[in-house]
């Protein structure tokens, strides 16, 4: 197995795994946490893959042994010798936990704690042994604290060297970053790609963002930290946009936050979102240039754009763009990067669910689905796959014929596979 030696943002790592990981509709309805230390939202030097690979095993195994309670996920970084830090990421559950006698066999291939387990949960027991085995190729230790009945820890420590920050120029604005170092925006979004495209651009210009993946995780990091800005969603399972604002304004104190909409609806007009109570409003897909105009407006910044955009990367193909994303991205590649990653996870995550849907023969759930898919396709300019999505969007009977969405779901997979390309290592 070879080991890279990349840069990877440690939180946003963690963030993403989990969320491409934990069901949309939970059927548990666990308590999900995401306790992330400001330390790790730094760029750091080690190998993403192998990492996502190790906490994405870990992750998921404390979901399916989790019937009720809650599952907290963490990360830190601590420093050891100058540019040195060790990556540390926990995962814990209140599942059924592990006897001491059995805790070191469980790292061992095809092993799991007795056969009830297996025949109740199944699975082949080799997830933990190979994360294991990568902890250990990164030079790292991956331990548990766990009391049967009471749930499992595991904890992951990882040496990594910590990289220089370093604030990039997007190149279609040009701002003031002092009015902007400082600023806290939580942006809220079911779905990650979009997430995190809307992120990479706001940190870019110097701002902090947090994410959140529904309305009441929203509320929770709404009362847990302080923000100058949010900036969310419309259509959201759990929570939508216009309950989350009428949470925010019954607030004492939140009230004065602002609030910007973002929706692929059209059938509501910009008095509609403003007479709710929304400082402004964006209509997906929209560009960077949209988004950094409307938060200035609504903070009282002041924007001067440059009309002579750059893009150096020519468009990938004819059967997709990589036009738009880029203006995200700016010149940062590990942005770049970031954006297709989660963006393929995602789409692959929701062609599962389309599929579990189809079997079902739920129309409705498919067009949700293909409504939060359809913003970042056509960010992508993939207009066969766009027009289709909006056939689906719009509950078009035909479009409903197994043959016709099996043909869907193979034509993305393929677009995905050819992103997968172009993804820069």
């Amino acid at each position: 197995m070879q080991i890279e030696k990349l840069p990877f943002n440690a939180k946003n790592l963690l963030e993403e795994t989990f969320y491409n990981i934990i069901p949309e509709d939970d059927p548990k309805n666990l308590k999900l946490i995401v306790d992330a230390d400001e330390s790790a939202n730094t760029n750091v030097l080690s190998d993403p893959f192998r990492i996502k690979q190790i906490l994405s095993n870990l992750i998921n195994n404390s979901y399916k042994f989790t019937e009720e309670g809650s599952l907290t996920v963490a990360v830190s970084l601590q420093k050891q010798i100058e540019d040195s830090y060790i990556l540390t990421y926990k995962i814990k559950d209140t599942g059924l936990g592990i006897s001491k006698d059995k805790q070191e066999e469980i790292f061992e291939e095809f092993s799991q704690e007795h056969r009830q387990i297996e025949k109740k949960y199944g699975g082949t027991g080799l997830g933990l042994a190979i994360s294991k085995r990568i902890t250990n190729l990164l030079n790292g230790e991956l331990s548990l604290k766990s009391e049967p009945g009471q749930g499992s820890e595991f904890i992951v420590r990882i040496p990594v060297i910590k990289l220089k920050d370093a604030t990039e120029v997007i190149p279609e604005a040009q701002i003031n970053n002092t009015h902007l170092n400082g600023k806290n925006i939580l942006a809220v979004d079911d779905e990650s790609s979009q997430l995190a495209l809307s992120r990479e651009l706001i940190k870019s210009i110097g701002m902090n963002c947090d994410i959140a993946q529904n309305g009441k995780e929203a509320l929770e990091k709404l009362e847990k930290n302080k923000y100058d800005l949010v900036l969310t969603d419309i259509q959201m399972p759990t929570m939508d946009g216009f309950e989350l604002l009428n949470k925010i304004q019954s607030k004492n104190n939140l009230k004065h936050i602002p609030v910007i909409a973002a929706s692929g609806r059209t059938t509501l007009s910009n008095n509609d979102y403003l007479a709710a109570g929304f400082s402004g409003n964006l209509l997906k897909p929209y560009k960077p240039q949209e988004l950094l105009q409307k938060i200035g407006d609504v903070l009282h910044l002041e924007l001067e754009t440059n009309s002579g955009i750059k893009i150096q990367t020519e468009d990938s193909s004819d059967e997709f763009s990589l036009k738009e994303i880029l203006l995200f991205a700016g010149e940062d590649k590990a942005a770049l990067n970031t954006i297709l990653k989660v963006f393929v996870d995602a789409s692959r995550k929701n062609l599962l669910e389309i599929k579990k849907a189809t079997e079902k023969k739920n129309t409705s759930k498919i067009a949700t689905i293909a409504h939060k898919m359809l913003p970042m396709y056509k960010q992508l300019n993939t207009r066969n796959i766009v027009f289709q999505l909006e056939q689906l969007e719009k509950e078009v009977p035909s479009y409903f014929e197994e043959q016709k969405i099996q043909s869907l779901i193979s034509e993305i997979e393929t677009l995905l596979a050819k992103l997968e390309r172009e993804i820069i290592v």
